[in-house]
């Protein structure tokens, strides 16, 4: 019977799912870090805008020698480093749309020995009065509590790295994240 074959088919994705989850739940518990090449996970982010936010128009930025540095660039992430970074977009994405909007804006450079990514939004920008708390606790807003930034703020410190919010000149809000650069590509080829 066809239900039954699609029914099992979404059970099936329902358990994997549900195995992957459990499996980043204990890496995250185990305190589990490994190295991760920057523009590997700069795809991964690339990846699953494009298919979660087809109408979107992303412009990732990065100058030529910017491309170079970050091709070998690693840094150390555990399991809730990408979902920590997809928090960021959804929310970015959630704040150009509520203005209207369809455009995103991402940066990846290498500033000193840090890797940053940068998201611009074309929202309206964070309000001044929470801009301080965001991140560092559960702020209100119409939108909920701010826990999305709060707990990417906390996965960010645990590796190392730091959260900054803030409101561009010309409008909306810039999120920067940065994180250690703990070596090459090489190096993480010897560390797995």
């Amino acid at each position: 019977n066809d239900i039954i074959t699609d029914m099992q088919t979404q059970l099936d994705r329902c358990r994997r799912s549900l195995a992957d989850f459990r499996a980043m739940v204990f890496s995250i518990k185990e305190q589990k870090v490994t190295a991760k090449n920057t523009k590997l996970l700069l795809d991964e982010i690339e990846d699953n805008i494009r298919v979660n936010y087809p109408e979107i128009t992303l412009e990732l930025q990065q100058t030529l020698n910017q491309q170079k540095l970050q091709k070998h660039a690693v840094v150390m992430a555990d399991s809730a480093l990408l979902p920590a970074i997809l928090n960021l977009v959804n929310n970015a994405v959630r704040a150009g749309k509520a203005n209207n909007n369809q455009l995103l804006q991402i940066t990846s450079q290498q500033v000193d020995n840090n890797w940053q990514l940068i998201i611009r939004d074309f929202g309206r920008g964070f309000p001044l009065k929470k801009l301080a708390e965001l991140g560092v606790k559960p702020v209100a807003s119409k939108q909920g509590l701010g826990m999305a930034v709060f707990l990417s703020h906390a996965s960010l410190e645990r590796l190392g790295g730091s959260l900054a919010l803030t409101n561009h000149k010309d409008g909306g809000a810039l999120v920067t994240l940065s994180l250690p650069i703990s070596g090459t590509k090489e190096t993480a080829e010897l560390i797995q």
